[in-house]
């Protein structure tokens, strides 16, 4: 078969995804090795970043489609939900709140909180959570890096809240994560594409891929559920 033939087929070429970088490490690594086994021919591009960098490369057209959270979405996006993880609290092993079963935000919120950095969905989502308790959680600390505010919870700065599918990313440490509630907070993932355009054979694969896996139930980590 020729390349040319292959590539309308969708058997080779570049699927570019935009991602948040938890998505990247965590979830679309088992789905790539599953699209690769039938497509060795075909290249996975992750271009992983923030939410708004995210959304940007796909209006650009750097990237075929997007995974990442839902903010207020643009007119010329079209969204299809994918998956859901819960906001758990991160403490150190031996902090006082990891006696407990759950954790409450206004807990949290009297404790030096360690905040990932403003232009992270993250920060967006905890800081609206504070808001619904009517606490203000002044940062200890922030960082742009959810790896970097693990250490710092690891060397007993203080504590933080983070969604369950970037736990992974903390690396070893002597934590404690406990659910959080009053209220309950999970940030949605959903797929963002180009309104009105026609996607490549190959990326229409991929998703198709991705479909599969969220409809036979796919293992998640805890604290993540398929939407």
């Amino acid at each position: 078969m020729k390349e040319l033939d292959r590539f309308l087929l969708g058997e080779s070429g570049t699927v570019a995804v935009a991602t948040l970088p938890s998505v990247a490490a965590v979830l679309l690594p088992q789905v790539i090795s599953g699209f690769r086994t039938d497509r060795p021919r075909v290249a996975v591009r992750l271009l992983d970043g923030l939410e708004r960098a995210v959304l940007n490369r796909v209006l650009s057209g750097d990237a075929d489609f997007a995974i990442t959270t839902v903010g207020v979405p643009p007119e010329r996006l079209e969204h299809r939900p994918l998956v859901r993880d819960r906001f758990v609290a991160v403490l150190r092993e031996d902090h006082p709140l990891a006696a407990r079963d759950e954790v409450g935000w206004a807990d949290l919120a009297r404790e030096p909180f360690l905040a990932v950095g403003r232009d992270s969905s993250v920060r967006r989502l905890t800081d609206a959570a504070f808001g619904q308790v009517d606490a203000r959680a002044v940062p200890a600390a922030e960082a742009g890096s959810v790896a970097t505010v693990g250490g710092l919870v690891a060397a007993g700065l203080g504590v933080s809240a983070l969604p369950a599918l970037v736990l992974p990313l903390l690396g070893t440490g002597p934590f404690v994560f406990r659910p959080l509630v009053d209220p309950v907070v999970d940030r949605r993932l959903d797929i963002a594409l180009r309104a009105r355009r026609t996607l490549p054979r190959v990326t229409e694969h991929f998703l198709e891929t991705l479909e599969d896996f969220r409809a036979q139930g796919r293992d998640l980590p805890p604290g993540v559920s398929w939407a």
